[in-house]
């Protein structure tokens, strides 16, 4: 469990002003993740975004907790070390606080969309660590989040996130 604070999830589906998650189990996990009923968070947008590839040419609706709530660290999703992701047990109260328009989340998810096009393939550590830079540059970052992500993209040698995704597509 981590300590009570406000987290972040990111739809295709407007919700409305207020929504209450129910128990169900997630639609876009992977094979290998549990079906455990629960809430995907993150502690930020950006980590939202490198969480998730969002729809084609489609608004997102950014949700935060009602109030700051405990979290429970994920068992068995390999890329919750780079995105912060953590789960929430429904039912949650959750308020919309922004819609990232759909030219604004094509400017995040062109490159990863493309490479995905591109390989029929997975994501890797690398990959999802430059769609999360890729996200931070676009829709900006907390000070501590610009350090975390400067740190990784420095670790994984990544120059300019975009171009280190579609190199990775054409390699």
């Amino acid at each position: 469990m981590s300590g009570k604070r406000h987290w972040y999830h990111c739809s295709s589906v407007d919700h409305g002003q207020t929504w209450v998650a129910r128990m169900r189990s997630p639609s876009n996990a992977s094979e290998k993740e549990p079906s455990v009923p629960r809430l995907c968070v993150c502690p930020t947008i950006p980590a939202c975004f490198a969480a998730r590839l969002f729809d084609r040419d489609r608004d997102v609706y950014v949700y935060r907790t009602e109030k700051p709530r405990r979290a429970v660290k994920p068992r068995d999703v390999w890329d919750q070390v780079i995105t912060g992701e953590r789960w929430l047990v429904p039912p949650v109260t959750m308020v919309r606080v922004d819609v990232i328009d759909r030219i604004t989340n094509g400017k995040i998810n062109e490159a990863i969309r493309a490479y995905h096009v591109i390989t029929k393939g997975k994501s890797s550590c690398g990959l999802r660590v430059a769609q999360y830079a890729r996200a931070v540059e676009v829709l900006g970052g907390t000070k501590r989040e610009l350090k975390i992500v400067a740190k990784m993209r420095e670790l994984w040698e990544i120059d300019d996130p975009e171009t280190y995704i579609l190199e990775k597509a054409f390699a």
